[in-house]
């Protein structure tokens, strides 16, 4: 076979790899070519680099890696004291799982500081997986452990799940493994109360959430974006220009 679509892969059990071409590691390349920086050398940028915090407060991301959109600017506009981990968390926030169980609302007045909002730190299980997040699940990996050690689901259903989040195929999909997780939330002391709360949260992911890793990523190409806007912002500008320029010759 020298060619296969997607979800014939899927079905015939193949490998699929995602290969992303993100032209923004190239422009990387040529910021650090035109101030005299080895491409390795922009791993010593600081994550608390003052400029760069203030840049992503002010809003400054015009031709910022994946922080130009507008759920993005918004999410970014009301949250206080930013810090690197919280450029990350922004990165899943503006995805459509927290956005629409309300963990990205939930986690903004959090961090605002508003103590009566809902949080999900009911159980020690909970309170490990949720407590670096303002008590939401706003990541893949919170989904898993949650219904895995919370719900006692099995490591293949935990995978399917991970596919239906990852692949935005919808709650329906992830719904069909309810029963199995309440069976388990009340073997492990949740009430079903709680545990219907705990799963609105974790099915609404079904329509797209990051994994953190994911999300870590990408803040860190936004980080070293934003950095070389900040101090070198000439050859910011006139590499994403000379990007553009070679784009327009194809």
């Amino acid at each position: 076979l020298s060619r296969v679509e997607m979800k014939d892969a899927a079905v015939l059990g193949l490998l699929k790899i995602d290969i992303l071409g993100i032209t923004e590691l190239t422009i990387l390349r040529t910021i650090c070519e035109l101030i005299g920086w080895a491409v390795g050398d922009i791993y010593q940028i600081p994550l608390d680099d003052f400029e760069t915090l203030r840049g992503f407060s002010e809003l400054d991301v015009a031709g910022v890696f994946q922080f130009e959109g507008d759920s993005t600017k918004s999410i970014l506009r009301q949250l206080p004291n930013l810090s690197f981990e919280q450029l990350v968390a922004c990165v899943a926030l503006s995805k459509p799982g927290p956005a629409h169980s309300g963990s990205t609302t939930k986690y903004i007045a959090r961090a605002r500081g508003d103590n009566r909002i809902q949080t999900l730190n009911w159980h020690p299980i909970l309170d490990n997986v949720t407590h670096a997040t303002n008590g939401q699940i706003i990541y893949q990996e919170q989904v898993l452990r949650i219904v895995k050690e919370i719900g006692n689901l099995s490591w293949t259903d935990t995978n399917k799940i991970r596919i239906a989040m990852s692949k935005s195929q919808g709650e329906s999909i992830v719904e069909a493994y309810w029963p199995f997780f309440l069976k388990g939330a009340l073997d492990n002391g949740i009430i079903q109360k709680n545990a219907v709360v705990i799963w609105d949260n974790i099915k609404t992911m079904g329509r797209w959430g990051f994994n953190k890793s994911h999300a870590v990523s990408y803040a860190l190409l936004a980080w070293y974006s934003m950095y070389m806007k900040r101090h070198y912002q000439l050859e910011f500008y006139l590499a994403r220009l000379l990007k553009e320029s070679d784009e327009l010759k194809k």
